[in-house]
């Protein structure tokens, strides 16, 4: 016989059973790492819009609009609070009564609790407790805690 090329039916059979092999153990892995990655953006979203409130309550001082004089700036205390509806899992956070960023829904499968000791609200300019707990589809969790001079930061681990 001369020199033959092709591949025996046997061998791609082969190729494709390993293949299918490596696909079924790869997969989970894969939904797991994209589901954690769609939680930490999603803490990230949280962050951001409560950094943007309370940016634009340190801009909102010095509005002429609101303030007749300079003297007054020290007696206006912005009251920041954060809205979870756990149900729906959405927040939004509300700035003296009036909602600063739009209703943010999370997406199918996660959920977002107020741990704060009160049902669904958390003042950060106040009292600096409590803390938001965001769940993955996976039951990965993270959680947004506040710390003693107000900033806030993401963490895998709970508050202590």
């Amino acid at each position: 016989m001369k020199n033959q090329f092709g591949f025996v039916t046997l061998e791609i059979i082969l190729v494709v059973m390993i293949i299918s092999l490596l696909a079924t153990v790869a997969l989970p892995n894969a939904s797991k790492l994209l589901d954690t990655a769609r939680l930490d953006y999603e803490v990230k979203i949280f962050l951001s819009k409560l950094y943007y409130v309370k940016a634009l309550n340190g801009t909102a001082k010095a509005n002429p609009e609101i303030f007749s004089s300079l003297t007054e700036l020290k007696d206006c205390g912005h009251k920041l609070q954060i809205n979870v509806d756990e149900e729906f899992s959405r927040y939004s956070v509300v700035s003296n009564g009036k909602i600063m960023s739009e209703v943010h829904q999370l997406p199918a499968g996660f959920s977002i609790f107020c741990e704060s000791g009160m049902s669904n609200q958390i003042f950060p300019d106040e009292s600096n407790k409590g803390h938001v707990r965001i769940i993955s589809k996976y039951k990965v969790n993270r959680y947004v805690i506040p710390d003693s001079v107000g900033r806030w930061r993401g963490d895998m681990n709970p508050p202590k």
